[in-house]
């Protein structure tokens, strides 16, 4: 379809004189509790009349409506509007009367885009007869609005469901009255929530989540039962809610048929059992589409028990691309875990605290939304309940982490009387009168809950001399075959941890600003991380910045899929990123801030893009296919590895009360740091010892470990081929054999072990002078017949006083041998290990190679190398990468790690 747009209406909105300011940007004003208003910047109706735009309208057909807002970190959305009387996420005058102008005038259609990652009041757009459609977009990252025409020209067929409730009214939502700004410096009520005291003194004000577990349709659902039953007066659904959660529009139909059920269907379940529902879906539609099914379960409830949803969602299926006409099977599994309730104050006074079901009877729901339920089946717990006592995936026992925690949270909504429960703002006597001296001091202490700490007698042994580093901890203990990971339980640990002296520790725990610090005595680098669950951002502060990455559409676009294939896909082509990294360094990203697993509390709330949903189930599977299954914090959920801080620039925020509760890093604020550690202290080593092994077990587990050069390098098993100007990368599977005399050490995992800052592809290193005969050996596939192949060799050394004579290169393809013949490389005595490293040279064969297509076997080498090392590990000559050019096809490297580590040794 050609489609062409209105020029002089672009002209116009391009011109500010004509169409009159923009909308405000961000404004982090919102982060100190001050009132603050944001323009939408539309354009005002007199400014359509005085420059005749109408006219322009008799040579379109359709018109498309756009209206965003914006938010972010440090910027929740304000609860008033500066252009109206309505709050910021209402639709303001000017755009009402956008609205009237368009559908008065009387296009073919009218579609309006929402471009906002926060929901907003949509009630007069759907009841407005004269909008043909509303398209919620998001925020669509750097080239998803690309896909906006394909979508209103119907070559693509929308299939997303809301991840959010639509409710009519933001203002009569629970947490309305606990969320928003505290004006007049903090002492009035009429927005605001309860506070503490004033944050840039000291102090902080907080909110009270008294809505409890009713947020979204948990409450929207639960109010609607509730109401029905009598139990809650003046609540109607149908005013109260314009799209439930989990809906959304095709320009396709499907009809659903429950195909099998009898594995739950009237069946009493059991603590570890398994269950699962198929629904045949067909579209009986005219254009092909996907679908979402959605399984909800509704548990009994006592008033005076456990609070509980009238409906949770517990299972999830997105259809493949069904024709139409076509039908498919499809299949959804849940446990009675994935609907369990977690009862922390024993509320159903069975003496047990954790997740658990009461026993009776049960409802499952086959639904297409929260509200729209397609079958129900009936099924039963056992009268006597089931309890978790234990994590199901872990095995870690679950139990309370806060029952000595005052939050001063008052009422809390309860099910069993939303009228009389229901939140109310603190009021200004409140604020002045409920923060006890108690609570400033819990809240002023560095106290922790570390009940372990009083035990820790012993310090632990720091800077001992390495007899292993990290890089060792890939390698199998007893085969010392490449592993390429390693268990956090490994007892190698302990001998690398000896190795970390005490400074680096309060280092490495301290300063975690987007990076980790390096420490040359286990052989870690310095490591570039990056903020954002859009994808990896810059302004990192760090030398190396990253750059020329994907901006990816928000988390709450991802979750509107209902596909966690699709998520995943995602999160691989983070990982492809994150392996790529900065290609001038050839330095990897090692870490992403992301991505966000919270839940959209308010409709309010700045950075609502950065999460999923108001549904912690759907956030959990969402944000579990991003990161490939990773759990969250803490022993009940198995959890190993870095825990680290968000930015710590308040005094209240106290670094060693982080490391002694369990934390790892810390996203520092200049003054923010423990300086303070007491090396003599077992207590302060201990906990810094676990936080710096969290740190490690990360480090050594990600592509942080792909080389230990001076910042990054490609990793030790990969090579780059240049065919014309495209750059291939893959795996080699090097065979060693050779001989040494003297005290030289071929070694055969493609790493230099004596050199913290060496990275190598074929090292060696010896203590002293040394000749030596080694071959390796590696396959590389080729699209076709090769010609104008050339390989080269780049050869380095890691240290200065160092000269490699008389050395005979050759490079056998296939059988053929290519001479590099004699080759003296230098480097000068006194300079230091990095210009020492970047002082290499590339050797190039005179002759072309030919590849044959299909697989080639290489061979690198190297005859009679004579080594002078001055130095107590002065490395010998290093194939440092192998670059191979092509004017014709392609080249990849064959799968596969060494299968031998043959080398030999004269000590």
């Amino acid at each position: 379809m050609n489609l062409s747009y209105n020029q002089t209406l672009r002209e116009f909105y391009e011109d500010n004189k004509k169409s009159g300011d923009g909308r405000s940007q961000a404004n982090s004003d919102l982060d100190s509790g001050n009132e603050v208003s944001y323009l939408t910047g539309e354009t005002p109706p007199a400014n359509y009349d005085s420059n005749n735009i109408q006219a322009s309208f008799e040579t379109t057909d359709a018109a498309v409506i756009v209206i965003s807002r914006l938010g972010g970190e440090g910027a929740d959305l304000p609860k008033n509007s500066a252009e109206s009387d309505r709050h910021y996420l209402a639709l303001d005058d000017n755009e009402f009367a956008l609205v009237d102008m368009v559908t008065d005038y009387g296009f073919s259609s009218v579609t309006v885009v929402i471009n906002s990652a926060n929901v907003m009041e949509l009630g007069p757009l759907e009841d407005n007869a004269d909008v043909d459609a509303i398209l919620w977009i998001g925020t669509p990252g750097d080239t998803g609005i690309m896909a906006l025409g394909e979508i209103l020209t119907g070559k693509v067929n929308p299939s997303g469901k809301t991840v959010d409730t639509y409710s009519a009214d933001f203002t009569k939502d629970p947490s309305y009255q606990n969320f928003g700004y505290i004006s007049d410096y903090y002492m009035s009520s009429e927005n605001g929530d309860g506070i503490l005291y004033n944050k840039w003194d000291g102090q902080v004000f907080f909110s009270r989540y008294q809505e409890g577990i009713y947020t979204g349709y948990r409450y929207y659902e639960t109010a609607d039962y509730e109401a029905g039953q009598g139990n809650y007066e003046g609540f109607d659904y149908d005013s109260a809610v314009v799209y439930p959660f989990g809906y959304g529009l095709s320009y396709t139909t499907f009809e659903w048929e429950i195909k099998d059920d009898s594995g739950i269907n009237g069946v009493t379940v059991e603590k570890d059992g398994t269950y699962s529902v198929t629904v045949t879906v067909t579209n009986t539609g005219d254009y092909a589409g996907k679908d979402v099914v959605e399984l909800y379960v509704s548990a009994p409830y006592m008033k005076g028990g456990i609070e509980k949803a009238d409906k949770v969602l517990c299972g999830y299926v997105k259809t493949g691309l069904l024709e139409p006409g076509e039908s498919g099977d499809y299949t959804i599994e849940i446990t009675p875990y994935d609907f369990a309730s977690y009862d922390y104050n024993d509320a159903n006074q069975n003496g047990f605290t954790g997740y658990e079901l009461d026993g009776g009877d049960y409802m499952l729901f086959v639904s297409r939304s929260a509200h729209d339920d397609a079958f129900e089946i009936d099924f039963c717990v056992p009268a006597e309940g089931i309890r978790y006592e234990t994590d199901p995936n872990t095995g870690n026992t679950v139990e309370n982490r806060f029952d000595d925690a005052d939050d001063a949270l008052g009422t809390v909504m309860s099910r069993g009387d939303f009228v009389g429960t229901f939140p109310e703002r603190a009021t200004d006597e409140y604020r002045l009168n409920a923060v006890t001296e108690e609570i400033l001091e819990s809240i002023n202490s560095t106290a922790n809950n570390n009940s372990e700490a009083a035990g820790f007698t012993e310090v632990p042994i720091t800077g001992a001399a390495a007899t292993v580093i990290l890089r060792d901890l890939l390698y199998d203990a007893e085969t010392g075959e490449f592993a390429g990971s390693v268990d956090f339980d490994d007892p190698r640990w302990d001998a690398v941890l000896d190795a970390v002296t005490f400074e680096e520790m309060v280092d490495l725990v301290n300063y975690g600003n987007l990076m980790t610090k390096a420490i040359d005595s286990v052989g870690k680098n310095q490591t570039i991380e990056s903020d954002g669950p859009t994808g990896f951002s810059s302004g990192a502060s760090m030398d190396v910045n990253i750059y020329d990455t994907c901006a990816y559409c928000s988390e709450v676009v991802l979750a509107s899929t209902w596909n966690v294939e699709l998520v995943a896909k995602m999160g691989e082509c983070l990982g492809e990123e994150a392996l790529w990294g900065n290609e001038n360094s050839s330095t990897p990203y090692s870490a992403i801030y992301a991505p966000g697993a919270n839940i959209h509390r308010s409709p309010f709330g700045g950075r609502n893009g950065e999460y999923f949903s108001e549904d912690s189930f759907l956030s959990g599977t969402m944000a579990g296919s991003e990161i490939a299954g990773a759990r969250v914090l803490r022993n009940e959920w198995g959890f190993n590895g870095t825990v680290i801080t968000d930015w710590s620039g308040e005094k209240y925020m106290s670094v060693k009360q982080m490391v002694y509760a369990g934390g790892d890093l810390n996203f520092y604020y200049p003054i923010r740091v423990w300086n303070s550690a007491d090396s003599t202290d077992a207590a302060d080593v201990t906990v810094l010892r676990k936080a710096v092994k969290g740190i490690l077990y990360s480090y050594v587990n990600s592509n942080a470990m792909n080389g230990e050069a001076i910042g990054y390098r490609m990793a030790n098993w990969q090579f780059t081929f240049e065919a014309e100007d495209v750059s291939f990368t893959g795996k080699s599977s090097p065979v060693f054999s050779g001989a040494t005399s003297g005290t030289a050490m071929i070694v055969p995992d493609l790493y230099n072990r004596s050199a913290s800052n060496g990275y190598y592809v074929m090292g060696l290193y010896s203590k002293t002078d040394a000749t030596y005969d080694t071959t390796l050996e590696f396959n590389i596939v080729a699209s076709e017949d090769m010609e104008n192949v050339k390989p080269y060799l780049r050869l380095s050394a890691a240290y200065a006083d160092m000269t490699i004579n008389g050395s005979t290169y050759q490079v056998v393809v296939n059988g053929t041998t290519y001479d590099y013949g004699d080759i003296s490389f230098s480097v000068p005595e006194g300079a230091d290990t990095y210009s020492a490293y970047t002082d290499f040279e590339d050797y190039l064969i005179s002759s072309s190679v030919k590849h044959q297509t299909g697989e080639n076997v290489i061979q690198l080498v190297v005859n009679n190398a004579d080594s002078l090392g001055g130095t107590t590990r002065a490395t010998a000559p290093c194939v440092d990468a192998v670059r191979i050019s092509t004017t014709k096809g392609t080249l990849a490297w064959a799968d596969g790690f060494p299968k031998t580590t043959n080398y030999a040794e004269d000590e």
